[in-house]
């Protein structure tokens, strides 16, 4: 019975979204925006699952200061100030520096809101496609896009932190990418010889280098980097879609029941 209603579930709910393909009928597609909805309210549930997780699974390690317990607390002091900085901010939390807010400032001359803004008078006057003097005072006043100078501390700490930090990583995985293609470029057979000699082409065709070797160079690469290297990653595509296909067929059949705790 544990596992006879999920897979029952599985099956209806994946019939039915298979369904929304081969019939367009509005009262059909109303149905399945409706179970898209449950779905995005069950995700974030499981997110909120995964949370109280991480929490039992690295506080007690913290606590009893285990191996590595310095990190997980690292770990567990970032979600919480993340968590504190995005409910203090509330809808707001992803305004930034950058983002501009259209406002009229009236009852001003244009010398003094160009001041204020931090603005030539005349390309003021011109945005409004105003002819103007500075000392002039617009009857309607001035339109203008005011830049918030002031991001939440949500937006600071995903701005100046994370992204940072993400692109820390990613410069650490270039490292182990040149590794890695290192020794897979080693000629050991046909293959990689192939490899080997359309990396070392590609490279050469994208640098200046290439260029001054002979100009029609840069020309083969980009038509090995449009044609041959096109139909590769399609056809990879298609295989991809082909075993997405072939999973879902298997799990709406009950075929596959890894996601209940099976086998």
């Amino acid at each position: 019975m544990r596992t006879t209603v999920p897979l029952v579930i599985t099956f209806i709910v994946g019939l039915i979204m298979l369904g929304e393909v081969f019939i367009p009928h509005w009262s059909y597609r109303v149905l399945t925006e409706n179970i898209f909805e449950w779905g995005l309210i069950l995700a974030a549930a499981a997110f909120l699952l995964g949370l109280i997780n991480l929490i039992q699974v690295n506080l007690p390690k913290v606590l009893n200061q285990e191996p590595d317990w310095g990190y997980k607390a690292l770990m567990l002091t970032a979600l919480v100030v993340t968590l504190a900085a995005g409910f203090a901010s509330g809808p707001e939390r992803l305004a930034s520096e950058r983002d501009a807010v259209h406002t009229v400032v009236a009852g001003e001359t244009v010398a003094s809101i160009a001041k204020q803004y931090k603005m030539d008078p005349v390309a003021l006057a011109n945005l409004n496609s105003l002819s103007l003097a500075p000392d002039a005072v617009p009857e309607t006043g001035l339109a203008l896009d005011v830049v918030n100078a002031n991001p939440t501390a949500y937006k600071w700490l995903f701005d100046f932190v994370y992204v940072p930090l993400n692109s820390t990583m990613f410069a650490l995985l270039a490292f182990y990418i040149a590794s890695a293609a290192f020794r897979a470029f080693r000629a050991r057979n046909i293959e990689a010889t192939v490899l080997l000699t359309a990396a070392v082409i590609v490279m050469l065709g994208r640098v200046p280098l290439g260029e001054s070797i002979s100009e029609r160079l840069p020309q083969f690469v980009n038509w090995l980097m449009e044609t041959p290297n096109t139909a590769a990653r399609r056809a990879i595509f298609i295989g991809a879609a082909l075993g997405a296909v072939a999973t879902g067929l298997r799990i709406i059949l009950g075929i596959e029941r890894s996601h209940l705790g099976g086998e």
